[in-house]
């Protein structure tokens, strides 16, 4: 073979790999590739939905304050070893089962975990099983979207479509680049401002903590604003399906359900009388009076004896608020109920409102003294929210100044505060 033979073989050679090589590096170069050899890199991992602040009267937040971290687990032995310790037993089995697949898992956790082969990183939670206030505050659907609560009335304001993710790098054999494990955290700018004190509210979920069913409502007389609103049997908001099945209702806010109010309907009656010059109404309670042929007893069988109106409420008698009330009338409860709102809803914000109270048939009353009875001390078809009769008692306390109740203080919008007055 000659030599010139040989050279322009030579240079054929290196011509065909000078074109190969122009040909990969233009197929690399393109976007199409370069996209996807990022996605094989890199991925981007959903940890939790982004959204708006809700902050007490002191804009101490009640949302988004409680830390938690997102924990990737690779399949280093050290980290094998140590799951065990923070997980149950068929908790490990599932982290394992994804780590063979994956060659990683991600846990969210109330806690870091430090150790080889695992990475936490730390962001905050909108809301958990130790918050405050968690039935006024309200819950979300698997879409962000609020459901109940200040969550619901307010989902204009709080709702984003951020997400909190990690970035986690991986290298040639799908392993995880430890070092290049990070986490995005697009908080939302906006929050709403509600008038709940945290201290007060801390204070209410402690004493309520005893109560089996029913609800604690706090108020400013001064301004209407509510302090402090608990609910009980309370729930998790992590584990919301749980409840839902519960046949005690867990989720209803009990302050704004109506209830078969009882004696604390008495005031009422007894303002109504006040306003009507029945001030010096006297009775004598012997435990038992007779209205209209049927018997109506008194909570003490052996009476309280000769009673005004202020021993009246202080031992809530009910015989002398029977005959109270057939001496006011009808009208006279009902017009004083009107006032105090107890035919309608109690509205808290745009969207957050009390279950529409109910009086007996107005006719049917004036026609009927033991319906007057009934009514006198809360029976009968009588239903009310708690909300509405802190209305009620509020204005009471206020030596007969009302103020509308109100949850709601202001927002931020782009970190900008926008008062509501």
């Amino acid at each position: 073979m000659s030599y010139r033979r040989i050279v322009a073989g030579y240079i054929l050679i290196v011509a065909a790999l000078f074109f190969c090589i122009l040909r990969v590096s233009s197929i690399i170069l393109t976007p199409k590739y370069l996209e996807a050899a990022n996605e094989m890199t890199s991925r981007k991992i959903f940890i939790a939905n982004v959204r708006g602040t809700i902050y007490d009267c002191n804009q101490n937040k009640l949302t988004n304050n409680i830390e938690k971290y997102a924990t990737l687990i690779t399949d280093d032995p050290a980290a094998i070893n140590i799951i065990s310790e923070y997980f149950s037993g068929e908790e490990t089995i599932k982290i394992v089962n994804e780590i063979r697949a994956n060659k990683f898992a991600i846990r969210i956790t109330d806690n870091p975990i430090n150790c080889d082969g695992v990475v936490s990183l730390a962001f905050n939670s909108r809301i958990a099983n130790t918050s405050i206030a968690k039935h006024i505050i309200g819950y979300l659907d698997n879409e962000n979207k609020g459901v109940s609560g200040i969550e619901l009335a307010f989902d204009d304001a709080l709702f984003s479509d951020k997400q909190i993710n990690l970035n986690v790098g991986i290298d040639g054999q799908g392993g995880v680049l430890l070092g290049s494990v990070e986490i995005e955290k697009n908080l939302s700018s906006n929050g709403i401002v509600t008038t709940i004190d945290s201290e007060i509210q801390k204070i209410a979920e402690d004493a309520s903590n005893s109560i089996k069913s029913g609800a604690v409502v706090v108020i400013d007389i001064s301004n209407g604003k509510i302090k402090a609103m608990t609910s009980r049997p309370d729930f998790n908001p992590d584990d919301l399906g749980e409840y839902i099945r519960d046949t005690n209702s867990p989720l209803i806010n009990r302050a704004l359900l109506n209830f078969n109010v009882g004696s604390v309907f008495k005031l009422c009656v007894a303002a109504a009388g006040l306003e009507a010059g029945y001030n010096s109404f006297y009775y004598n309670c012997c435990g038992i009076s007779d209205i209209d042929g049927l018997s109506f007893r008194c909570h003490n069988l052996s009476g309280h004896g000769q009673i005004g109106l202020a021993e009246a409420i202080k031992h809530s008698c009910n015989t002398y608020f029977y005959n109270f009330a057939i001496n006011i009338g009808a009208d006279k409860i009902y017009s004083l109920a009107e006032k105090a709102g107890f035919n309608n809803v109690v509205g808290l914000a745009d969207g957050l409102s009390s279950a529409k109270g109910n009086m007996a048939n107005l006719d049917e009353v004036r026609v009927s003294k033991r319906a007057i009875a009934n009514l006198a001390i809360g029976q009968g078809e009588l239903l009310l929210s708690p909300i509405s009769l802190t209305n009620l008692y509020s204005a009471i306390a206020n030596n007969g100044e009302y103020y509308p109740p109100s949850i709601y203080e202001g927002r931020f919008i782009n970190n900008e505060f926008f008062n509501n007055e």
